[in-house]
């Protein structure tokens, strides 16, 4: 949140511009998979499907979301709660749609376990999609009753900055009058330096200056775990299946 405008600029339009070409791949993926019978009725590239609608989601909501960091700076209009309560809704789905993509992915190593321990047999699909969608809803869902309610109590980090920016802009004009009050010559250097670096700091971007979107982490970091925490298990588990 204390990057630079110009560098972080940068990085959201960089950040889009990768999941545009991710979605551009994964269309035409998704069409082969569909338009093909043989492909479809065959249970590993249904898991394929799935894990790559997964991606598309994840790709496409992260576009909406940068793009709403580029245009935080335009003035409020009476829509601006209806847009804030879209962003909320995809900045939540944007997490959901992460955890589904760790999941899929521990489904394709299971299936695979599966498939060479029981040769003979073919393993159900069912459990693996149920598994795949309920538990990220689940620690999406706590993350959401969880955040609604500590953000209610915590100050955000947006505040401070805003009353680190008033703080600075009377340290600024304090400073001024000191200095033209007092003529010392040997801090002059000094004072110049610190009032260069107050001025460049003193306005608060438009893109941090509120996160009603939750497009942050929360402040409360241990929060943030709900939804890693599993992620991460998730991870450690797929190793394990595909070392067995």
């Amino acid at each position: 949140m204390c990057a630079r405008d110009d560098i972080y600029v940068g990085r959201i339009r960089y950040s889009i511009v990768t999941n545009v070409i991710s979605m551009c791949t994964l269309i035409p993926a998704l069409l082969i998979f569909s338009h093909y019978k043989q492909l479809s009725s065959v249970s590993r590239i249904r898991l394929h499907k799935h894990l790559f609608t997964s991606l598309f989601f994840h790709a496409f909501i992260s576009s909406l979301l940068k793009w709403h960091l580029l245009s935080a700076g335009e003035q409020h209009t009476r829509t601006s709660q209806v847009l804030t309560s879209l962003c909320l809704i995809l900045s939540v789905l944007l997490r959901y749609f992460r955890s589904t993509t760790y999941l899929w992915m521990f489904n394709e190593a299971l299936y695979l376990h599966q498939l060479i321990k029981h040769a003979f047999t073919q393993p159900p699909l069912t459990p693996l999609i149920i598994l795949a969608y309920i538990l990220p809803a689940t620690t999406t869902l706590t993350y959401i009753i969880i955040r609604a309610i500590t953000d209610g109590v915590t100050i955000s980090p947006a505040n401070d900055l805003i009353a680190i920016s008033s703080m600075s802009k009377n340290l600024s004009h304090a400073m001024g009058g000191s200095r033209n009050s007092f003529n010392v010559s040997l801090n002059d250097t000094y004072l110049e330096k610190l009032m260069e670096v107050i001025e460049e700091y003193e306005d608060v971007s438009p893109i941090v200056e509120e996160d009603k979107c939750w497009l942050m982490p929360s402040p409360n970091t241990w929060l943030e775990w709900v939804i890693n925490a599993p992620n991460l298990a998730i991870l450690i588990m797929q190793q394990m299946v595909e070392n067995i």
